[in-house]
């Protein structure tokens, strides 16, 4: 271990022992989602509804939550963990911003989810008052009493449109849970380390790295602390395909080796773990020998990806209730139309997008339906590369993009929004060249493809697990245009970050995955 790493954590050591035993609010939002709340959960309107970085109006900081209210859409952030109202907080606490007309009739709302357990007006909660315009004006509500008394669990908390039109523009910020319970107040208003999880497929473990606060120039901005070895399970050894994490904290582990299964571990075991063994093993997967590729989480339900490169190509649905349970209750998606799906990734209104790695194709699910609404297929780009050449990797920025990794070429492709909408042959806004002139002929021994999974931190960098060298790459988009459109191809400003060599064994379809979980919210 480097020895500034091994001083900080002495230091977190000390600073734990000292904060452990004060109570303290635990934030929610406070210039972004913290603590492990995930505003992915967000529904409904249309992505231009939501800001999470707004610039102005704030309270404190330099963001705040621009919010349209829109035919009943909302502000949501599923809780890393189940919560008891009136034991573990006492009440929430916030400040809302009228905008220009103040008034909008939203609610504050707390769901044990897929259900609605209480709810109150903002007007209710203000005294009656409707909100202000052009000022902020401080919520403090209590679980304990009034119209938001409640005594019991939730997992979600939402700022819901109850007006069923489209409402003037308002603002949040400074949103915490009010504490009724002992906190470790050292990890509240934003200061949970950012770690980042890799799989070892063909090593069956999974390497951590933390976010460097104070990198050197030119230095990695992630840091290897700790390689986890997964335990064999049921006597077969755990081949991490893909890795994801669920809004409530844990990790799980897309294992596709002799027994196609579903495992769980608690990040404890992960990070500092000799010999990780998971608490909940789901499997074999959909009832069926065909390999797994990706997990997606939505809502109360998650989503993997299978296919036996022939008959079977499918989506394998489970409730996330039932995951944890370890029972293996499932639903198959099958649209015609899948041919090897492997990336998955959700959009803001939750569709469910998908990488048709053995037909060049990327598709869009209506996961209610089952149907596939939207197709886009392979076109030469400019730089004599493919749109979509075995394509693996799905990964959404919070603007909305779409980014698609392929792994039968050393490329990401772009597509924002306005792109998405009426794609079909379309040429990507913006392409990635990770190594210009590099063909599959330059390929090493052992090495099986380019770009396997993509994923983007919470500063909104991309990251890509490079099979050609297996390696991590770290890729910053200095010139991407907030709230615009992508430039035209081979315009875009990427700066390549130093990459984390052997941070990867091949780990196929998936790719690394950060906690806290990202804002995954699309802005404008």
């Amino acid at each position: 271990m480097p020895r500034q790493f091994a001083i900080a954590l002495i230091g977190l050591s000390l600073l734990l022992a000292m904060a452990s035993t004060s109570a303290a609010n635990l934030v929610v939002y406070d210039d972004q989602s913290v603590n492990g709340f995930n505003d992915g959960c967000s529904f409904g309107g249309v992505p231009t509804d939501f800001d999470v970085a707004n610039t102005a109006p704030v309270h404190g900081g330099i963001h705040s939550i621009r919010f349209t209210p829109d035919n009943f859409n909302a502000v949501s952030w599923c809780a890393p963990a189940t919560y008891s109202a009136a034991t573990d907080f006492t009440g929430i606490d916030f400040w809302v911003h009228g905008g220009t007309t103040g008034g909008q009739n939203v609610d504050v709302v707390l769901s044990l989810d897929p259900n609605i357990v209480k709810f109150a007006s903002l007007t209710a909660l203000n005294g009656g008052t409707p909100i202000a315009a052009a000022g902020w004006t401080h919520i403090q509500a209590t679980f304990t009493s009034g119209v938001l008394a409640y005594s019991g669990q939730f997992d979600k908390i939402s700022l819901q449109d109850e007006s069923g039109v489209v409402q003037a523009n308002m603002y949040f910020d400074d949103v915490s849970l009010v504490s009724g319970a002992t906190q470790n107040s050292i990890f509240t208003d934003g200061f949970d380390p950012e770690l980042m999880f890799s799989p070892q497929y063909t090593a069956s473990s999974i390497q951590v790295y933390q976010r460097v606060l104070h990198p050197a120039p030119n230095a990695a901005e992630f840091a290897l602390v700790h390689t986890a070895p997964l335990a064999s399970v049921a006597g077969n050894a755990v081949l991490p395909n893909a890795v994801a994490f669920a809004p409530d904290g844990h990790l799980w582990v897309v294992d596709t080796g002799n027994v196609k299964r579903l495992l769980r571990y608690t990040q404890a075991s992960i990070v500092s773990g000799a010999s990780a063994a998971p608490d909940v093993v789901v499997g074999p997967v959909g009832s069926s020998t065909a390999d797994i590729f990706d997990m997606a989480f939505f809502g109360s339900f998650a989503y993997v990806s299978q296919s036996n490169f022939g008959a079977t190509n499918r989506i394998v649905k489970f409730a996330v209730s039932d995951l944890n349970a370890g029972n293996n209750i499932s639903t198959n998606l099958a649209p015609a139309g899948l041919n090897v799906p492997a990336g998955l990734a959700f959009d803001a209104q939750g569709r469910l997008w998908i990488s048709n790695n053995n037909n060049n194709t990327v598709v869009r699910m209506i996961t209610s339906t089952a149907t596939i609404d939207k197709t886009g297929t392979n076109v030469s780009t400019p730089g004599g590369r493919n749109a979509f050449n075995n394509a693996e990797g799905l990964a959404f920025d919070q603007y909305g993009t779409l980014w698609v990794g392929n792994n039968g070429e050393p490329t990401v492709s772009a597509y924002p929004d306005w792109q998405l909408n009426a794609l079909g042959a379309t040429v990507p806004a913006y392409q990635l060249d990770i190594a210009p002139g590099i063909t599959a002929g330059d390929l090493g021994a052992g090495h099986t493809g380019f770009v396997g999974g993509v994923a983007f931190d919470r500063s909104g960098n991309l990251w890509a697990n490079y099979e050609a060298t297996y390696s991590v790459l770290e890729y910053v988009l200095t010139s991407f245009p907030r709230g615009g459109a992508l430039p035209g191809v081979g315009s875009y400003m990427a700066t390549a970050q130093p990459e984390l060599a052997n941070a990867t064994t091949d780990p196929g379809f998936g790719g690394v995955a950060f906690w806290p979980i990202p804002n995954t919210l699309h802005t404008k």
